[in-house]
């Protein structure tokens, strides 16, 4: 149940004025939508969602008719999220994304395409997106980069001089558009061209099983060569580091308390913020997660428990970038500088800690230190949602001290 409408944002700025925003309730939250519309509360009227004094009749209709066009824009999102059965995946940044993607003047070259081959292999992608929306598996995130893929893929088919027949689609068409374009061309990190590669295997896997594609077992054979980065993760003299960190800025402290948590609890970031007061009971969190099914419970730590009481079980609401950037400059201030493998493009170089820290780090974290605290790995995975080895292993670290001690129990 979705629910859509206009109101006042709370904070009045210094010239007394609010935000009109589109409310959106969903998964027992509200997501707040801006405008861009400022007025006073008194000439904004609650019951008919309208400014309806204070402004020249000219000035009052444009900013109508801005709000009422951004709630009808944010009510298509979510009645086609509830049509999918895709409402848990919401986000604000999802509806931002959604609203700019919309706004956005697509160039003449991507709208008028001409090649028949072409066409198909967009349309079936659009069908293919659609296919794992409606499976109800798919997160917001995942659903941003079927977009960017869909955007690679038809730059790319404009670009390509080979003449390829979507029947007959096989690896070369993979080995060009991820390694001789994506990579090659436009210099895309290895991590972007995996994440592509993926998601156009998993796209042909698709059409295969839906006859729009001959079996070919090329196409399902085919491997991209992937330089693995360091796993990124925070050793337990970090981790206690930040665990004391104390600063004034309310947004860096926030951050933190809930990069700790994300540490303590080890969910995706998208599992996080869909946390309520609800989610919490009999010293365990429960969630459904985003990804998988069924209902995943973590006990929770004194420090875990510390900090969720510390927000009266109601957890501070901050965007994935919000969250990304102030956590970097948390880490920055820790000195968290040790060097990590990282890949750009072809290069593989080290960069300090600080800049590669993300919201994946805690998960990460998380499954690395419970790992070398000795919880069992079939406990760890039951705690992350894990669900085969082949996936958790990527999450796991090791630190030098861990792999230090390890050599002097067996030879020293």
């Amino acid at each position: 149940m979705a629910t859509v409408s206009k109101k006042l944002k709370g904070y009045i700025d210094k010239k007394g004025l609010q935000q009109v925003i589109i409310a959106v309730n969903a998964n027992e939250r509200e997501y707040p939508i801006p405008t861009g519309v400022k007025v006073e509360s008194e000439n904004w009227n609650p019951e008919k969602e309208v400014v309806q004094k204070g402004y020249e009749r000219m000035t009052l209709n444009q900013m109508n008719l801005i709000i009422s066009q951004c709630y009808q824009s944010v009510l298509n999102i979510v009645n086609e999220l509830v049509k999918y059965g895709a409402i848990h995946t919401i986000s604000v940044d999802y509806i931002k994304y959604r609203l700019n993607e919309s706004n956005t003047s697509k160039p003449k070259e991507i709208v008028n395409i001409s090649s028949p081959a072409t066409g198909k292999i967009l349309t079936a992608f659009e069908e293919f997106t659609n296919f794992k929306i409606a499976s109800g598996k798919i997160t917001d995130k995942t659903l941003k980069n079927y977009t960017t893929v869909k955007g690679q893929l038809t730059k790319f088919l404009l670009h390509t001089s080979t003449k390829y027949l979507f029947e007959t689609l096989d690896y070369r068409f993979i080995k060009e558009f991820i390694e001789d374009y994506l990579q090659g061309e436009l210099d895309h990190t290895n991590q972007t061209c995996n994440k592509s590669y993926k998601m156009v295997r998993s796209f042909f896997k698709y059409c295969i099983e839906k006859g729009l594609l001959t079996p070919n077992r090329d196409i399902t054979s085919f491997t991209h060569s992937v330089i693995e980065n360091d796993v990124v993760y925070l050793s337990e003299q970090e981790f206690e580091e930040l665990s004391n960190f104390q600063t004034d800025n309310i947004y860096h402290q926030r951050a933190a308390d809930l990069f700790i948590l994300q540490c303590s609890i080890g969910v995706r970031v998208s599992d996080l913020f869909k946390l309520t007061k609800g989610s919490f009971a009999n010293g365990m969190v429960s969630i459904r997660a985003t990804k998988g099914k069924g209902i995943v419970k973590i006990p929770l730590s004194n420090r875990a428990m510390k900090i969720v009481e510390k927000y009266d079980y109601h957890l501070p609401n901050l965007s994935d970038q919000k969250y990304r950037l102030n956590i970097k400059k948390v880490a920055k201030q820790l000195n968290f500088d040790r060097s990590v493998l990282h890949t750009e493009g072809q290069k593989t170089v080290y960069k300090p800690l600080f800049e590669v820290i993300s919201s994946h780090t805690a998960r990460r974290t998380f499954i690395t230190l419970s790992l070398e605290k000795g919880i069992p790995e079939s406990t760890v995975m039951k705690m992350s949602g894990h669900k085969n080895y082949q996936s958790f292993r990527k999450y796991i670290g090791a630190t030098d001290q861990s792999l230090k001690e390890a050599i002097n129990r067996a030879w020293n």
